[in-house]
């Protein structure tokens, strides 16, 4: 006991530093147990629903199938089946506990740094770089570490963490044993990811940073680790031989590269971007946070005085502990090395992503270099960029007269970032939320209406993939399970997506009661919803002549025009293409002044054309016309 009391106390302002970045961490991700199952998450939960593995030997037989199928598609992850079968297997599988686990393997990540940085007796700039990492974790409502795949990214940096940690025990005390673990663990990363591999410039990194020397007869299991990265990487290859398994069409294009060089710079400064504090908030996420949530900084203010609180308290520690008093003389080599280790962790898990087909597509040509979205690596870079940031703090720290003055701005700066990164991790929420929960809410205001009826008993639905709608409907399977249960009073046949494959062609044209839906949430408070027979097709888009669309708001309602001589009136402005009688497409506009049902907060409103509307076309919008006639206000 006294033993333990006398550890605490001489450890008790690192026991301080790290519970208070612990807190930081839990508060900015907080926002993940607001989401259900969505993206990759939304599949796998379809899959465990499925099947329970009944023994370890079905375990191991799943998991030698998953492993032989994905080969045959061209990529292999060796380390990844066996967790997730056995969490089936133990039955424990839950929304909740995922992202708990999700959590806590961060908080690892986060203490294993700070182990490796006491290895290699970095204790200048453990604090200053761990305090940054909570700056840095965004949610994305795209392919996002935090909110898909159950923490696995997290799982896998931990195996690379532990690897250096043992590597680094090896060089300092020559114990083969810490080699072979080393090894081990850089194996389980490896073949966790091929994207992993980029780990092994970090691994001859931390080799020069704790022998000071370029090379040495120490640094074989560099050699051991570049042929594991190697086997890793033609692992699927290598079994289609072993195996004979038929090679196939890349069944995930995330692993077909595209070697245009303008695309694979785009994307790698898309990716190298999103790992930069505030990168989600001044992107897409911000924009609608501004636009359609701006109640969230306001509600959110307490979270600002937390976080000066624990800055404040953060750096006052470091100044008066850790931080040299006054101008040292700096190991510039360390710097350096430190300062490569960072760039390596913050640039070259940019590179898989940056040559991917899939990826130059969906980052740069989909979203946009300002969109503020980056893919799963961006985890890994993180802790890149976090150790460039605490470096860049120690160095103008140690240089400059104010230093009491320098860590005040620093509070300030951060305790800012950290608040608006945590309102921005709460619009991602919501952007997520918007296509995968928020639809059921939408069509069952719907249900409220008269706006199915009239609906066939058995019907065929052909429904889009624009707008929000793109993380859910991107699965046709999930789409027709979510379709599904939203008309479980009906009996949907097929529910087809555009564009269309060959069996959906097939039934437009041979089957009657085909219907053409789409919804979407256009904010918080807004959304609509399209539900329109199919007359035919022309060039493989349905067109019809009805256009039948709900449109729900709180705005009309809470915030419809008031006063005894309102200036405000609402009207929803329909745009949509139809075809002419020269055959050519013609944009045309709909503008209908709208009676709202004040029981639903929505309005119905049916328009119909002489000429064929190409029904992926519509977009209804809700407008204000503050120039009208005052007589029209008041005819409601």
């Amino acid at each position: 006991m006294k033993k333990i009391k006398s550890w605490f106390g001489k450890n008790k302002i690192t026991i301080l530093l790290l519970s208070l970045i612990t807190l930081l961490t839990v508060v900015i991700l907080l926002p993940i147990f607001r989401v259900d199952f969505v993206g990759d998450n939304a599949g796998f939960h379809r899959a465990i629903r499925s099947f329970r593995p009944q023994s370890f030997s079905t375990i191991f037989y799943t998991a030698m199938n998953s492993i032989y199928t994905t080969a045959a598609g061209g990529r292999i992850h060796l380390t990844t089946h066996f967790p997730n079968l056995i969490t089936q297997y133990l039955n424990i599988f839950s929304i909740f506990w995922s992202f708990i686990f999700t959590v806590i393997m961060t908080l690892i990540n986060v203490y294993l740094l700070y182990r490796l940085y006491k290895k290699v007796n970095l204790n200048k700039y453990i604090f200053i770089s761990l305090c940054f990492l909570p700056l840095l974790f965004q949610i994305r409502a795209y392919h996002d570490p935090f909110i898909v795949y159950f923490g696995s990214f997290q799982l896998f940096f931990s195996y690379f963490l532990i690897s250096a940690i043992f590597f680094v025990n090896y060089l300092q005390k020559n114990k083969i044993s810490s080699a072979v673990w080393s090894l081990i663990f850089f194996w389980l990363s490896a073949n966790s990811h091929e994207a992993n591999i980029m780990f092994w410039p970090c691994m001859v990194i931390i080799f020069w940073l704790v022998t000071k020397k370029f090379w040495t007869k120490k640094a074989w299991p560099l050699i051991v680790d570049a042929i594991i990265c190697v086997c890793a990487y033609f692992a699927a290859p290598i079994l289609q031989f072993i195996l004979r398994i038929p090679q196939q069409e890349f069944a995930y294009n995330g692993t077909a590269i595209n070697f245009n060089p303008l695309k694979i710079i785009a994307t790698w400064i898309a990716q190298i971007m999103a790992a930069l504090p505030l990168n989600s908030f001044l992107g897409r996420t911000g924009q609608e946070a501004m636009s359609y949530y701006p109640h969230l900084f306001i509600d959110n203010l307490p979270i600002l005085f937390f976080s000066l609180v624990v800055f404040g308290l953060i750096f006052y520690l470091c100044y008066k502990y850790l931080l040299p008093p006054k101008k040292e003389k700096i190991d510039w080599q360390q710097v350096g090395l430190l300062s490569l280790l960072g760039l390596s962790l913050w640039i070259f898990p940019a590179l898989p992503v940056a040559v991917s087909e899939k990826y130059q597509f969906d980052l740069v040509t989909l979203f946009g270099l300002r969109s503020g979205y980056g893919y799963l690596m961006v985890y890994y870079q993180y802790f890149g960029v976090a150790i460039l940031a605490g470096l860049a703090v120690y160095v103008i720290f140690n240089q400059i007269k104010w230093k009491k003055i320098f860590l005040t701005l620093l509070t300030v700066i951060c305790a800012t970032t950290f608040y608006f990164s945590y309102c921005s991790n709460l619009a991602s929420v919501k952007q997520v939320n918007k296509a995968y929960d928020e639809h059921s809410f939408l069509i069952n205001q719907a249900k409220k209406t008269n706006f199915f009826d009239n609906l066939p008993k058995f019907f065929n639905i052909f429904t889009s993939q624009r707008d929000n709608n793109y993380y859910v409907i991107s699965d046709r399977e999930l789409l027709s399970y979510v379709i599904k249960n939203a008309f479980s009073e009906f009996s949907i046949n097929q529910v087809c997506t555009l564009p269309l494959n060959d069996n959906c062609k097939n039934i437009l044209e041979t089957e009657n009661n085909n219907y053409f839906f789409y919804y979407d949430q256009v904010d918080e408070y807004s959304g609509y919803i399209i539900l329109t027979p199919i007359k035919a097709i022309y060039e493989e888009m349905p067109i019809g002549e009805e256009i039948k669309i709900y449109y729900y708001s709180a705005y009309l309602n809470d915030n419809w025009a008031g006063g005894i001589i309102p200036k405000l009136r609402r009207d929803l402005l329909t745009s949509y293409y139809t075809i002419n009688d020269s055959n050519q497409l013609e944009l045309k506009q709909n503008k209908q002044w709208i009676t709202r049902d004040r029981a639903t907060n929505s309005t119905i409103i049916e328009i119909d054309s002489e000429q064929p509307i190409i029904l992926d076309s519509i977009v209804p919008a809700l407008i204000q016309n503050d120039h009208e006639s005052l007589k029209t206000i008041f005819q409601e």
